[in-house]
């Protein structure tokens, strides 16, 4: 009985797993963070596999536990910066230019700004790929409010990045050409 559990957990779960890792680096301030939410997730999403009666449900219901579990994490802790060696667990690519990882670095520090829920919005929607309906089940919110998420979030992350790159312009005058 409990080899059929953890067997079964396992085949869900690897699939995703990259993914959820993604997401708990996404929305944590540290790396060492994203690695305890992981860990916390897999265990609680392990402890209470009994209690999931539709198989199908599997994704979102790990996403909702990481995500319940960052917030009550994030109520206890104040956020922190980013480290730079999240930005490069997240990027796929190896040749990445300076200038781009610096793009990248303003981004993901606009978006520690946003409100969790809309930084979660575009997590899943904009860096994860996944679809609206699936995020919107993830965050156990109506459609319609994940797209009003992605939208103010988007809209927010305009004016801070507007922000950031005027502030570079005007710090870096030769490079901005």
């Amino acid at each position: 009985m409990m080899r059929n559990k953890q067997d079964k957990f396992l085949e869900l779960f690897e699939p995703l797993k990259k993914n959820l890792w993604r997401f708990c680096l996404s929305v944590t301030p540290t790396y060492d963070d994203a690695k305890d939410l992981l860990q916390d997730t897999i265990e609680s999403a392990y402890r209470e596999f009994d209690k999931l009666r539709n198989y199908g449900a599997f994704l979102s219901w790990m996403f909702s536990i990481a995500s319940r579990l960052n917030y009550s994490r994030a109520a206890k802790q104040k956020m922190t910066e980013l480290t730079s060696e999240k930005y490069y667990d997240l990027l796929e690519s190896r040749e990445l230019t300076p200038d781009r990882i610096y793009e990248i670095k303003l981004l993901y520090e606009a978006m520690e700004k946003l409100p969790k829920e809309q930084k979660e919005a575009i997590v899943l929607c904009n860096i994860l790929g996944y679809p609206q309906n699936i995020a919107s089940e993830i965050q156990n919110v109506k459609l319609e409010t994940l797209k009003q998420r992605l939208y103010r979030g988007k809209e927010q992350l305009k004016v801070l990045l507007s922000t950031e790159i005027k502030t570079y312009v005007n710090n870096n005058p030769k490079r901005a050409l």
